[in-house]
């Protein structure tokens, strides 16, 4: 009977992938790759579905082994895998390309700064960028690339060429995307991220207030207006101190209505500020 070591080496080889690109797309080391294909050891279950995603087969094809997997554990590691598919379905932040960009990520391990830095830049405005998760797309023109936020495609763009100036136009793009749609971006989790910090240095503003006053999903409806509206976010302190005053007064009040009586008031700080 095949073995496990021996599929991944015939259907990595099928997808025509190294040893090294496969473990990239992996985010592991050659060298498991290479103990994988000679049965040293077996991927885990929680690369295993990406394993299969990357090689284009489906769980059950690489299971039919003489690993001595039980029809208990292929079926346990078989749900696994669609619910990794469901979770990928609702990524806030994707950033997609062609084989000629691929190339380019793979010579290029600067990437993971690059993302750093437009984490960095954006955190200036109020905006935490949600992990960005990458992935090549066999589909997309070799030097094409697109960003998209659960399913929606929030930009598109193929490029002339696939060359040293590719990563700081993919990065620039992102930075703008990300500015331009943070209101579709942003989800209650991200938003309960951004209290959680902030509950560290101001605990008396948080503690009592959000959620038990302020819902994480009203202060996102809040937040993604105000960005429609083309104010910073930088403001949250007293963005949170304005809805906890009108949330108290009318507890029902109109989602509107807030977004309006915050922008009001961060304006009229705006204009304190710039008075000579």
């Amino acid at each position: 009977m095949v073995t496990l070591g021996e599929k991944i080496s015939y259907y990595r080889k099928n997808a025509n992938m190294t040893q090294e690109e496969l473990a990239y797309r992996l985010g592991v080391t050659s060298q498991a790759i290479s103990k994988w294909e000679r049965n040293q050891s077996c991927p885990d279950i929680t690369t295993f579905a990406e394993l299969c995603r990357n090689l284009h087969i489906s769980a059950d094809v690489l299971l039919e082994t003489d690993c001595g997997n039980s029809s208990q554990e292929k079926e346990s590691i078989i749900n696994d895998e669609v619910r990794k598919i469901l979770r990928d379905n609702e990524e806030p932040l994707v950033l997609e390309f062609g084989a000629d960009i691929t190339k380019v990520f793979v010579e290029d391990e600067g990437y993971i700064e690059r993302i750093r830095n437009v984490r960095k830049e954006l955190a200036k405005l109020g905006i935490l960028m949600p992990v960005l998760r990458i992935l090549d797309h066999k589909e997309l023109k070799d030097s094409e690339f697109l960003l998209q936020s659960y399913h929606r495609v929030l930009h598109r763009e193929v490029l002339e060429t696939a060359d040293e100036k590719t990563m700081d136009i993919i990065f620039s793009r992102l930075e703008e995307t990300v500015k331009k749609y943070y209101g579709y971006i942003l989800n209650e989790d991200t938003v309960k991220f951004m209290v959680d910090n902030l509950r560290v240095k101001y605990p008396a503003l948080i503690t009592n207030v959000i959620p038990e006053i302020i819902p994480y999903n009203t202060l996102r409806l809040v937040m993604a207006g105000l960005i429609e509206r083309g104010n910073d976010l930088c403001y949250m302190t007293k963005i949170i101190e304005v809805l906890e005053a009108a949330l108290r007064k009318n507890p029902n009040e109109d989602t509107q209505e807030l977004i309006k009586a915050v922008a009001k008031e961060i304006e009229r700080e705006d204009n304190a500020w710039r008075r000579p």
